[in-house]
Protein backbone atom coordinates (compact mmCIF):
# COMPACT_ATOMS: atom_id res chain seq x y z
CA UNK A 1 0.00 0.00 0.00
CA UNK A 2 1.61 3.32 -0.91
CA UNK A 3 1.99 5.96 2.46
CA UNK A 4 -1.09 8.34 3.04
CA UNK A 5 -0.12 11.96 2.62
CA UNK A 6 -0.48 12.61 6.53
CA UNK A 7 2.70 10.89 6.99
CA UNK A 8 4.60 8.01 8.39
CA UNK A 9 3.12 7.85 11.75
CA UNK A 10 -0.29 8.12 11.27
CA UNK A 11 -0.07 5.23 8.91
CA UNK A 12 1.51 3.15 11.49
CA UNK A 13 -0.30 3.36 14.27
CA UNK A 14 -3.61 2.98 11.86
CA UNK A 15 -1.78 -0.36 10.43
CA UNK A 16 -0.81 -1.48 14.30
CA UNK A 17 -4.50 -1.25 14.75
CA UNK A 18 -5.41 -3.31 12.05
CA UNK A 19 -3.12 -5.37 12.42
CA UNK A 20 -4.13 -6.47 16.11
CA UNK A 21 -7.59 -6.90 15.02
CA UNK A 22 -5.88 -9.74 12.58
CA UNK A 23 -3.96 -11.14 15.56
CA UNK A 24 -7.28 -11.24 17.61
CA UNK A 25 -9.07 -12.43 14.99
CA UNK A 26 -6.64 -15.54 14.58
CA UNK A 27 -5.03 -14.89 10.83
CA UNK A 28 -1.43 -14.81 11.74
CA UNK A 29 -0.38 -14.83 8.64
CA UNK A 30 -2.16 -11.90 7.34
CA UNK A 31 -0.62 -9.72 10.29
CA UNK A 32 3.00 -11.11 9.48
CA UNK A 33 2.55 -10.00 6.07
CA UNK A 34 1.52 -6.23 6.91
CA UNK A 35 4.51 -6.15 9.72
CA UNK A 36 6.89 -7.18 7.48
CA UNK A 37 6.18 -3.57 5.65
CA UNK A 38 5.61 -1.98 8.81
CA UNK A 39 8.69 -2.62 10.02
CA UNK A 40 10.11 -2.05 6.66
CA UNK A 41 8.98 1.49 6.53
CA UNK A 42 9.51 2.10 10.43
CA UNK A 43 11.96 0.17 11.90
CA UNK A 44 12.25 1.71 15.37
CA UNK A 45 8.58 1.08 16.43
CA UNK A 46 9.12 -1.50 19.16
CA UNK A 47 5.23 -2.40 18.95
CA UNK A 48 5.57 -3.46 15.54
CA UNK A 49 8.63 -6.18 16.37
CA UNK A 50 6.62 -7.41 19.30
CA UNK A 51 3.34 -7.39 16.90
CA UNK A 52 5.42 -9.94 14.86
CA UNK A 53 6.82 -12.00 17.44
CA UNK A 54 3.26 -12.92 18.37
CA UNK A 55 2.08 -13.37 14.83
CA UNK A 56 5.10 -15.73 14.49
CA UNK A 57 4.48 -17.54 17.32
CA UNK A 58 0.81 -18.01 16.31
CA UNK A 59 2.31 -19.90 13.50
CA UNK A 60 4.88 -22.05 15.39
CA UNK A 61 7.67 -20.00 14.96
CA UNK A 62 9.09 -19.50 18.05
CA UNK A 63 12.86 -18.80 16.93
CA UNK A 64 12.10 -15.68 14.57
CA UNK A 65 9.31 -14.85 17.27
CA UNK A 66 12.07 -14.64 19.92
CA UNK A 67 14.29 -12.47 17.69
CA UNK A 68 11.30 -10.23 16.76
CA UNK A 69 11.06 -9.79 21.06
CA UNK A 70 14.24 -9.37 21.40
CA UNK A 71 14.71 -6.28 18.53
CA UNK A 72 11.40 -4.79 20.50
CA UNK A 73 13.59 -4.63 23.42
CA UNK A 74 16.70 -3.16 21.60
CA UNK A 75 14.36 -0.44 20.58
CA UNK A 76 12.51 -0.01 23.79
CA UNK A 77 14.09 -1.55 26.91
CA UNK A 78 10.85 -1.04 28.92
CA UNK A 79 8.22 -3.03 26.48
CA UNK A 80 7.03 -5.25 29.16
CA UNK A 81 5.23 -7.27 27.16
CA UNK A 82 8.09 -8.05 24.77
CA UNK A 83 10.20 -9.15 28.11
CA UNK A 84 7.36 -10.97 29.61
CA UNK A 85 7.10 -13.41 26.42
CA UNK A 86 10.66 -13.46 26.12
CA UNK A 87 10.65 -14.55 30.03
CA UNK A 88 7.88 -17.36 29.14
CA UNK A 89 10.06 -18.62 26.46
CA UNK A 90 12.86 -19.47 28.54
CA UNK A 91 11.56 -20.69 31.56
CA UNK A 92 9.47 -23.06 29.31
CA UNK A 93 13.12 -24.48 27.84
CA UNK A 94 14.52 -24.48 30.94
CA UNK A 95 17.18 -21.38 29.97
CA UNK A 96 20.18 -19.91 32.30
CA UNK A 97 18.38 -16.76 31.73
CA UNK A 98 14.67 -16.79 32.54
CA UNK A 99 15.49 -15.39 36.17
CA UNK A 100 17.35 -12.62 35.02
CA UNK A 101 14.06 -11.82 32.37
CA UNK A 102 11.55 -12.19 34.97
CA UNK A 103 13.95 -9.81 37.46
CA UNK A 104 14.15 -7.25 34.74
CA UNK A 105 10.40 -7.68 34.52
CA UNK A 106 10.05 -7.62 38.12
CA UNK A 107 12.65 -4.47 38.75
CA UNK A 108 10.11 -2.53 36.12
CA UNK A 109 6.90 -3.41 37.76
CA UNK A 110 7.46 -4.28 41.49
CA UNK A 111 3.29 -4.85 41.49
CA UNK A 112 3.58 -7.68 38.27
CA UNK A 113 2.06 -10.82 39.59
CA UNK A 114 3.17 -12.97 37.13
CA UNK A 115 7.02 -12.00 37.31
CA UNK A 116 6.78 -12.13 41.37
CA UNK A 117 5.15 -15.74 40.93
CA UNK A 118 7.56 -17.25 38.10
CA UNK A 119 10.32 -15.97 40.04
CA UNK A 120 9.86 -17.62 43.41
CA UNK A 121 9.04 -20.94 41.77
CA UNK A 122 12.74 -20.16 39.85
CA UNK A 123 14.58 -19.66 43.36
CA UNK A 124 12.03 -22.57 44.93
CA UNK A 125 13.46 -24.50 41.98
CA UNK A 126 16.81 -23.82 42.22
CA UNK A 127 17.05 -24.83 45.76
CA UNK A 128 16.83 -21.19 47.14
CA UNK A 129 13.70 -20.60 48.76
CA UNK A 130 15.67 -17.85 50.78
CA UNK A 131 15.69 -15.74 47.83
CA UNK A 132 11.80 -15.93 46.78
CA UNK A 133 10.36 -14.39 50.00
CA UNK A 134 11.62 -10.95 49.50
CA UNK A 135 9.79 -11.42 46.61
CA UNK A 136 6.26 -12.25 47.80
CA UNK A 137 6.62 -10.36 50.74
CA UNK A 138 6.14 -7.34 48.67
CA UNK A 139 3.70 -8.62 46.34
CA UNK A 140 1.26 -10.04 49.30
CA UNK A 141 1.81 -6.57 50.97
CA UNK A 142 0.50 -4.88 47.18
CA UNK A 143 -2.48 -7.69 46.56
CA UNK A 144 -2.91 -8.76 49.96
CA UNK A 145 -5.86 -10.64 49.19
CA UNK A 146 -4.42 -12.76 46.26
CA UNK A 147 -4.46 -16.39 47.15
CA UNK A 148 -1.99 -17.57 44.99
CA UNK A 149 0.37 -15.35 46.46
CA UNK A 150 -0.45 -16.43 50.04
CA UNK A 151 0.36 -19.83 49.21
CA UNK A 152 3.81 -19.31 47.27
CA UNK A 153 4.52 -17.14 50.58
CA UNK A 154 3.81 -19.96 52.61
CA UNK A 155 5.96 -22.90 50.31
CA UNK A 156 8.75 -20.24 50.38
CA UNK A 157 8.52 -19.46 54.82
CA UNK A 158 8.36 -23.65 55.09
CA UNK A 159 11.33 -24.38 53.45
CA UNK A 160 13.40 -21.61 55.13
CA UNK A 161 11.61 -22.64 58.80
CA UNK A 162 9.83 -19.73 59.09
CA UNK A 163 6.93 -21.42 60.91
CA UNK A 164 5.02 -18.13 62.30
CA UNK A 165 5.12 -16.64 58.70
CA UNK A 166 4.40 -20.21 56.64
CA UNK A 167 1.21 -20.64 59.32
CA UNK A 168 0.07 -17.13 59.13
CA UNK A 169 0.19 -17.65 54.97
CA UNK A 170 -1.45 -20.79 54.47
CA UNK A 171 -4.16 -19.70 56.83
CA UNK A 172 -4.83 -16.04 54.55
CA UNK A 173 -4.75 -18.49 51.84
CA UNK A 174 -7.41 -20.55 52.88
CA UNK A 175 -9.87 -17.76 53.83
CA UNK A 176 -9.23 -16.16 50.51
CA UNK A 177 -9.79 -19.90 48.90
CA UNK A 178 -10.69 -22.68 50.90
CA UNK A 179 -11.54 -24.57 47.77
CA UNK A 180 -8.35 -23.82 45.92
CA UNK A 181 -6.42 -26.11 44.33
CA UNK A 182 -3.86 -26.05 47.21
CA UNK A 183 -6.40 -25.86 49.94
CA UNK A 184 -5.85 -29.95 50.87
CA UNK A 185 -1.86 -29.00 51.01
CA UNK A 186 -2.29 -26.05 53.13
CA UNK A 187 -4.51 -27.70 55.53
CA UNK A 188 -2.30 -30.98 55.98
CA UNK A 189 0.44 -28.70 56.70
CA UNK A 190 -1.30 -26.83 59.19
CA UNK A 191 -2.73 -30.13 60.61
CA UNK A 192 1.16 -31.69 61.11
CA UNK A 193 2.04 -28.27 62.67
CA UNK A 194 -0.55 -28.12 64.89
CA UNK A 195 0.36 -31.89 66.06
CA UNK A 196 4.33 -31.12 66.52
CA UNK A 197 3.26 -28.11 68.32
CA UNK A 198 1.19 -30.47 70.90
CA UNK A 199 4.26 -32.85 71.37
CA UNK A 200 6.23 -30.09 71.69
CA UNK A 201 4.21 -29.19 74.83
Amino acid sequence: DELPRWGVRQWVKEELRRIIGLIEGGDAAAAEARLDSVVAVSPQTADAWYLRGLARDDRGDSARAERDYRRALERDRTHLLALGVLARHAERRGDDDALDLWERLFAADESDREAVLHLANLHIAERNPEAALPFLRRLAAIRPEDPAVRYNLGVAAELTGREAEAVESYETYLELAPDGDRAAAAREYLREHEAAGKERQ
